[in-house]
């Protein structure tokens, strides 16, 4: 095939104890840099890596993908400037595809600051989904809220307004309606991926996850977080981590009364990737940090004294490991939060 690059597993080959190519050639596999891959066996390796331009990953123990690039090199500490410029014309090359597949909307979206989540109207099936979070949380929203949360109400509403424009096949139009109708979204740091919750008591599907493109948009940033305007230059960052998107809000709106400072992150990590979200902040060259992570309750405190291992920035700086006493974790009233606080 004419888009075959074997050099990054080349390279990869030569740098790294572990780096396994499949039978027929067309992947690879190594370590994952993200979740630091098995604990058990130092010889497994979870994270696959295209050999096709232009090396899309996924790791299949913490399940982050996206687009092999110099940030992943910085995190294997493999920067090289010759495999860099290989990956950053493939990339490139990516991209201009995907400008002509879905025109300079597509570029023009994933630039802007500016994306609209206000619903164009207000019905009854938006109500119902701000009545739902308001009585979840026990919060009231205010209409910028909407944005600070990055909340969908009405996905197909949603993709009208910003203009996205895509090719659906019938089982993405039906479940586009589906989520329009039943669920309430919350849109990932890519910019692309969505969470969504059914808002419906007793439904068999609570979570889905939807992508406004099918393809992988850049680095992976599969997390979420409450938008705030960073500013780099801080001498230290607070950190706040859960695994939930509703946990997030919790600990945003009941233990810090929705206080933002330029220099606080509060992140939802889709899930345990805990690891992948600290690392990505490294990248960005957030360091010195005050980190606390709202855990659930059946994630135990082994579980993070073996992240600060595989964890420079929890190393370096430490953290408080905080549980809820009263509920299983902090995606609830404030009434029903009580903090034990346990310094790691």
């Amino acid at each position: 095939m004419n888009d075959y690059d074997d050099s990054l597993y080349n390279y990869l080959k030569k740098n790294l104890k572990i780096c396994k190519l499949t039978t027929n050639k067309q992947e690879f596999s190594i370590r994952c840099p993200f979740c630091g891959d098995s604990i058990k066996d130092s010889k497994s390796s979870h994270l696959y890596i295209s050999n096709f331009k232009p090396h899309l990953f996924h790791c299949f123990k913490c399940e982050t993908s996206g687009i092999f690039n110099n940030k992943v090199l910085l995190m294997l500490n493999l920067f090289n400037n010759e495999i860099s410029n290989i990956l950053t014309k493939n990339f490139q090359d990516y991209k201009k595809n995907l400008n002509v597949k879905y025109g300079n909307k597509f570029d023009k979206y994933f630039t802007t600051k500016s994306i609209i989540f206000y619903p164009s109207n207000f019905t009854d099936n938006e109500l119902k989904k701000v009545d739902y979070l308001e009585k979840r949380l026990g919060i009231t929203l205010k209409d910028e809220d909407l944005e600070r949360y990055k909340i969908i109400l009405n996905l197909e509403d949603f993709i009208n307004i910003n203009n996205i424009k895509t090719n659906r096949s019938n089982y993405e139009l039906n479940n586009i309606e589906d989520l329009s109708k039943n669920f309430i979204g919350f849109l990932l740091n890519d910019k692309n991926m969505m969470c969504f919750r059914n808002i419906n008591n007793g439904s068999e599907i609570r979570y889905k996850n939807f992508k406004l493109f099918n393809e992988d948009i850049n680095f992976s940033r599969k997390f979420y977080t409450i938008k705030n305007d960073i500013d780099l230059s801080n001498s230290i960052f607070n950190i706040y981590l859960t695994e939930g998107i509703f946990d997030i809000l919790g600990v945003f709106n009941h233990i810090y009364n929705c206080k933002l400072n330029n220099n606080d992150l509060f992140i939802g990590c889709n899930g345990k990737s805990y690891n992948f979200v600290l690392n990505y902040l490294k990248t960005l060259s957030i360091l010195n940090c005050d980190i606390n992570i709202y855990s659930d309750n059946d994630v135990n405190k082994n579980f993070f004294e073996r992240l600060k291992n595989n964890n420079q920035l929890l190393k370096f700086n430490g953290f408080n490991l905080i549980y809820n006493l009263k509920n299983k974790d902090f995606g609830v009233q404030k009434n029903l939060i009580s903090i034990n606080k346990i310094k790691l």
